[in-house]
């Protein structure tokens, strides 16, 4: 894998110099990315060195240091029309859109819910039509409680609870990218499968062993995302954890073929540029303003710019503990405490809600310092284009925060992870790797072979790669 990263470093050093950017090239179809504007070539191969000579950073300091400084002084990919996207067209071929099929819900996770919550301060009651607003809880609520139903068994802050309505403060992008269950009228609603009716289905019920409805919950106008994982008994009584009609799911303009797959965009550039200034390389910004402009820059994309000046000064905690301004380093407590109804009785409560331990990074002991806040916002600006790359992110750094998989039973492909664990951060809990293709084995015997000797372990979903420490 070291070899194969220097190579690839020294190839768009090698491309990006030798680019002639007085010439003209041919029709513009043959480029769908940049039309044959080599300028714009020569910047996305030089923001390019800056991602792959960052994911160098934990295990070959001095190569990714020395990598990154050099290309971060030349011209770099910074401009919204600088952005590396390619137009998707309807279909079965290499340009289709990736979130077409109508059989794929995707579906908000728990990780990025729990990240959106509260993040910014930016109020619900500022962001949805005024038919809702009577759907918007308080701060400091929580949710109904269903202990029998949903599952604990798991680090995530939100288990236990479902909101019965929008929560009081949100991310500005998160109603965007996710459209509310039950907002039917929202022209970028999505009712896949279109041979059902169960996008629009919001009502869905919780029963007991026998099979009697104990509860029926209405998701219309509520905003939800349970975590992943085996349930056991509580996931074979709750009829709505995961039902298309009631989560919140990707909006129509990414399932229909018509929006620009992005490879890369100038936000990642500038948290980029936020990482190594960070760690103290010389580039050609500080920390704080490539960090914000990267925000502003994912802002604009998302048509939510007007919320962008509260949001980068906001100190408010979101649920794993993190805050947006890059001044506001303080740690969040413990806990906090959220007040919830039982879901069975209606009779209120308070909760004494923990903040995640992430002991991946720094052994748990830091929530909201300048790198947790900068991948963070990379993690959300990445949404939904580059789940790779924020993948890369959390094996290198251990960030942002990924809760655990339930385990009310045990997890046959995850031994590791158990009941006496579970509220701990490991990376045993997660995959570091993709295995090699079924067919390289039989069909290149010494290549394969190669291959896992150089990979320094079995040819597994949980063996980490070279560069991934955490």
């Amino acid at each position: 894998l070291k070899t194969v990263y220097y190579f690839m470093l020294d190839e768009l050093k090698d491309a990006s110099s030798k680019l002639d950017l007085s010439v003209t090239g041919p029709a513009a179809k043959f480029d769908q990315a940049y039309g044959f504007n080599y300028t714009k070539w020569q910047k996305y191969a030089n923001s390019m060195r800056l991602r792959l000579a960052m994911r160098l950073s934990e295990v070959d300091q001095n190569k990714a240091k020395s990598e990154f400084e050099t290309a971060a002084a030349l011209p770099l990919l910074t401009a919204a029309d600088d952005v590396f996207q390619v137009a998707e067209k309807p279909g079965w071929d290499a340009l289709t859109g990736v979130m077409t099929r109508e059989w794929n819900y995707y579906q908000m996770s728990s990780t990025i819910n729990n990240i959106f919550l509260g993040l910014g301060g930016i109020k619900t009651e500022d962001q949805v039509p005024a038919t809702m607003h009577s759907a918007i809880k308080d701060a400091d609520y929580i949710g109904l409680r269903f202990l029998n139903h949903f599952t604990t068994m798991t680090n995530d802050p939100s288990a236990g609870y479902w909101l019965d309505g929008l929560p009081y403060a949100i991310d500005p992008r998160a109603y965007k990218a996710y459209i509310i269950p039950g907002d039917f009228e929202n022209p970028d609603f999505n009712a896949y499968p279109s041979w059902d009716n169960s996008a629009k289905t919001t009502a869905r019920n919780l029963v007991d062993d026998a099979g009697n409805v104990v509860k029926t919950l209405d998701a219309k106008y509520t905003w939800n995302a349970p975590v992943n994982g085996d349930w056991g008994a509580k996931g074979a009584k709750n009829q709505i954890r995961s039902y298309n009609g009631a989560i919140p799911r990707h909006g129509h303009k990414f399932r229909n073929s018509t929006s620009k797959r992005i490879f890369f965009a100038n936000w990642e550039t500038y948290f980029l540029l936020a990482e190594a200034a960070v760690r103290g390389w010389t580039v050609p910004m500080s920390g704080q303003a490539a960090y914000e402009a990267g925000i502003d820059a994912n802002f604009a994309y998302w048509g939510v710019s007007g919320f962008a000046s509260d949001y980068k000064t906001s100190t408010d905690y979101n649920r794993v503990g993190t805050s947006v301004a890059w001044n506001h380093t303080t740690e969040p407590p413990a806990s906090h405490s959220m007040d919830f109804k039982d879901g069975y009785t209606n009779t209120a409560g308070t909760a004494n809600v923990l903040y995640p331990v992430n002991h991946l990074y720094k052994n748990g002991t830091v929530k909201n310092d300048h790198l947790t806040k900068i991948i963070t916002q990379k993690f959300i600006a990445h949404t939904p284009w580059l789940p790779l790359e924020a993948w890369s992110d959390h094996r290198r750094l251990g960030l942002p925060f990924f809760e655990n998989p339930a385990v009310e039973n045990p997890l046959v492909n995850m031994p590791a992870l158990n009941a006496g664990n579970y509220m701990t951060s490991n990376v045993k809990f997660f995959p570091q790797r993709l295995k090699y293709p079924s067919s390289l084995p039989s069909s290149n015997a010494d290549g394969y072979e190669q291959a896992v000797t150089a990979l320094g372990g079995p040819d597994e979903v949980l063996t980490p790669l070279w560069w991934a420490k955490h």
